[in-house]
């Protein structure tokens, strides 16, 4: 299938990874992926592209900027892929959802990804309204869970067109990484083979709370390790500059090395942070890494299902690194539930989801346009 990504960004978080692993294995699986702008990673995967000079992704400051962009940017959108082959749009940030759909859904299906539960307040509200008027052009919404599927369903204009597909990665085991693999992971990333380690791993976001990990360190006997680029990153800087013990690793382009090298994982988005089915965790999982969270992440079934430790509501960092210490020492006590719940989040079936729903997408867009036409 010729695939066209359109889509926009600067960060390298986990909608950016998830871009980046989808296309790049579909490619090898046959098809032909082509990005209409530009993602973090998308060159290092050897992926076509062609910029097409489109403004930041929206926010708060950049809205107003976008808004009045946007005309243009749909004109020099369309104006790159009227000519090419194509057989399925994908599209997963607001301005491409809401701004381009209606435009290419005449050139061919459109379909979104969801990855997290949508915006509340007036902004959400005011959001909420585009993206239901821009979702009657759309062909199908692939969300990253239910929760996530339940808040779409009740925006769009028609709720039979939301479906789930839910992260995964790896071949679908629970394996932790051997003596050999952790040695050689902790030399390369400068961290002494005989201290507990503790990874955070995310986009450096205060809805995220990267700072946590930071104080964290204050009391914990071992090495905290912060994966990731952001915004907050010159404050982590500052406030870690006193510290020993913690390591600011920057954007990893081989994020297993921090897994490899870790003891477990502390997980602290908060539930502002509107996460679906955050990559970090399936990755725990991967691993056979045990997970601590704090209590307010929103993910509540989620973190049941693998298992997670869940530090007490109110609780700080002493109370955190002694979680830690204990699920790293009780590891074996979450592993059966790790082990299920990898086993069904595959990468292979992962990617093999996205297909078979791309492909039924495409046909039924085709027939509904067949139909149309002999009318």
């Amino acid at each position: 299938m010729h695939l066209v990504v359109v889509s926009q960004s600067s960060t390298f978080g986990g909608a950016e990874r998830y871009l980046n692993r989808l296309f790049s294995r579909l490619r090898v699986a046959g098809d032909e992926p082509l990005l209409v702008g530009h993602v973090p990673g998308w060159d290092e995967e050897a992926l076509r592209h062609v910029d097409v000079r489109l403004g930041p992704k929206w926010s708060k400051s950049t809205m107003i900027g976008g808004l009045l962009r946007l005309p243009a940017e749909r004109r020099r959108v369309v104006r790159a892929v009227r000519a090419r082959e194509v057989d399925l749009f994908h599209l997963q940030f607001k301005r491409e959802q809401i701004g381009f759909t209606k435009a290419l859904a005449k050139l061919g299906p459109v379909v979104w990804t969801e990855h997290g539960q949508f915006l509340q307040g007036v902004s959400g509200r005011l959001l909420a309204s585009r993206y239901r008027v821009a979702s009657r052009y759309v062909a199908a919404i692939i969300c990253v869970s239910e929760a996530v599927a339940t808040d779409v369903r009740a925006v769009v204009a028609d709720p039979s067109v939301v479906h789930v597909i839910e992260n995964g990665v790896g071949d679908g085991s629970s394996t932790p990484a051997t003596a050999a693999a952790r040695t050689a992971a902790r030399q390369r990333l400068g961290v002494a083979e005989d201290v507990p380690v503790v990874l955070w791993i995310g986009r450096l976001h205060s809805a995220k709370r990267p700072e946590m990990a930071v104080r964290l360190a204050g009391e914990f006997e071992g090495v905290v390790l912060i994966a990731g680029e952001g915004p907050e990153r010159a404050a982590l800087e500052r406030t870690s500059s006193s510290l020993t013990n913690v390591r600011l690793l920057g954007h990893l382009d081989e994020p297993e090395l921090a897994y490899a090298a870790a003891d477990a994982v502390f997980f602290t988005s908060s539930s502002a942070a509107r996460e679906g089915l955050p990559t970090t965790l399936v990755e725990a999982a991967s691993h056979a890494l045990p997970v601590v969270a704090v209590a307010d992440t929103g993910l509540d079934e989620l973190m049941t299902e693998l298992g997670v430790e869940v530090a007490p509501s109110g609780s700080g960092p002493h109370e955190w690194a002694r979680a830690i210490h204990r699920a790293t020492a009780e590891r074996e006590r979450s592993r059966s539930r790790m082990v299920a719940w990898a086993g069904r989040h595959s990468e292979e079936s992962w990617v093999g989801a996205h297909r078979a729903r791309f492909e039924s997408t495409r046909s039924s867009w085709t027939l509904q346009s067949q139909r149309t036409g002999s009318n």
